[in-house]
């Protein structure tokens, strides 16, 4: 009797013993079609992102900002991107190495800007500027540089565009408190673009000029496209932005135009 007891003991611990241990195993069974499921909604890009980076490859260098937009808009060919991939890289190192060479001057020049100014030396305040006005041409004479460069890659169709679009561009900022709907975009930008022509035509630093024909752009965007309950919430922003620009020396005048990449 006592040895039946001590069997059916054992046969109960076995039991609970293997009842314990099941889940353990399913979830040890499991496991890896629940890694493949995880596998199969991870997108492609990521997964192939992270076999380049197990294999030790580079990322390809892609453009970014303006010019991925500029890509996309213009529908630039692949030698296109390519120039413009190398015209960006090399605009960064050539901005890297200024960096390197002059970043302890401009901020002694900053310094010497702040220094004067807190006193009443007019020279000494005009030659502190002067100095930094000077070192910061120097750095942004390298990003103009670069513009004028990718707009040498663009066919004079692309560049038409391009001014068009970049006209476009501010109409959305000057016209956002009037809340265009999708569609009203839509159709100041296709105004916008057939005005593009003429500022690709524009001579460079000849801000009068392009002033004129964005200021038409606008006004004929603000008569076709904008409700009479739009120009309303506009109120005097279309008279405000119409008034004459104070002269400009040539040279911060060729300085703007070459900005309008």
């Amino acid at each position: 009797m006592l040895m039946h007891q001590w069997m059916l003991r054992g046969l109960w611990l076995a039991a609970v013993a293997a009842i314990l241990a099941s889940p353990l195993t399913a979830r040890a069974e499991e496991a890896p079609d629940a890694r493949q499921a995880k596998e199969a909604k991870e997108p492609k890009q990521a997964k192939d992102a992270k076999d380049a980076n197990a294999k030790g490859e580079a990322r390809k260098p892609r453009l970014m900002g303006a010019y991925a937009i500029m890509v996309k808009e213009l529908k630039l060919s692949d030698d296109q991107e390519a120039k413009m991939l190398a015209i960006v890289a090399e605009r960064d190192a050539k901005l890297k190495a200024w960096q390197d060479a002059h970043q302890a001057e401009l901020d002694a020049a900053e310094q010497a800007v702040a220094q004067a100014n807190k006193g009443e030396d007019k020279e000494a305040q005009k030659k502190a500027n002067d100095q930094l006005k000077a070192l910061r041409a120097q750095r942004a004479q390298i990003s103009e540089d670069v513009g004028s460069a990718i707009t040498a890659l663009l066919t004079p169709e692309q560049l038409a565009h391009w001014r068009g679009y970049s006209l476009w561009t501010g109409m959305m900022g000057h016209f956002k408190k009037a809340e265009l709907t999708d569609e009203q975009k839509e159709k100041a930008k296709a105004i916008a673009l057939t005005y593009g022509q003429q500022l690709r035509d524009v001579k460079e630093g000849d801000r009068k000029a392009a002033n004129t024909i964005r200021d038409k752009a606008w006004m004929q965007v603000r008569d076709e496209v904008l409700t009479p309950e739009q120009r309303e919430k506009m109120g005097g922003a279309d008279e405000k932005a119409k008034k004459p620009e104070k002269p400009e020396s040539p040279k911060e005048d060729a300085k703007a135009g070459a900005a309008e990449m």
